[in-house]
């Protein structure tokens, strides 16, 4: 079962202003309110794994990915990953905790079994700040859209949450997203409406091909 909800008009989404739960991962400090996407049984989802993308660092060609054969727990909410590597080099490791939580890490490896790679813990940087909330606004115009927040990692299903009937939502521990979240707006009838990105004031900035 994958953990993020993939928006389809013909789907029934479990929607909710506040989606969080206990998680299975080490949370942020300053997250004290939850996180939300995480995996819980109030999703239904409860005890999957983070996803986890590896890929060489300096190729842009079509074998840059490695496979990854295992993700797994200790126990104590510590991940681990284990991958074949196509051929010895610069390998990048993302894992995306919750739709607003990923990590980063690289390293070189032999090709062939990595064997136990330990995940990093989500944690905030000057570059990359995990907010305890997050306002989204898209105004009342918009009231009872939704919001499909674009995944930072390939193998990742969108995630999609429904704004009130103001056109607000808040997401809780939220790390923000350099140049700004990407996102595709439906509106309350499930009507395409725009694509852009989420700024720093919670607004979102419109493609100027979409409006």
């Amino acid at each position: 079962m994958k953990r993020y909800l993939t928006f389809l008009a013909v789907t029934v989404l479990f929607l909710s202003s506040r989606l969080y739960a206990d998680t299975d991962f080490i949370i942020p400090e300053q997250c004290t309110q939850g996180a939300t996407g995480a995996a819980s049984s109030d999703l239904a989802t409860g005890g999957d794994p983070p996803i986890v993308e590896v890929y060489r660092s300096n190729t842009s060609t079509p074998d840059k990915y490695a496979t990854v054969t295992n993700i797994y727990t200790d126990g104590s909410k510590n991940w681990y990953v284990e991958f074949d590597a196509p051929q010895y080099d610069s390998y990048a490791i993302k894992a995306s905790y919750t739709p607003f939580l990923t990590t980063y890490q690289s390293a070189y490896y032999y090709q062939g079994p990595s064997g136990k790679v330990a995940l990093a813990v989500p944690v905030a940087t000057a570059k990359s700040r995990i907010g305890e909330y997050y306002n989204i606004k898209l105004g009342n115009a918009l009231g009872g859209a939704f919001i499909e927040f674009v995944p930072d990692i390939v193998a990742d299903d969108p995630f999609t949450m429904q704004v009130n009937d103001s056109g607000d939502i808040t997401v809780y521990c939220y790390q923000e997203v350099s140049g700004g979240q990407a996102v595709t707006v439906y509106d309350k009838d499930h009507e395409f409406y725009g694509t852009g990105k989420i700024q720093s004031d919670g607004t979102i900035r419109w493609d100027q091909s979409e409006q």
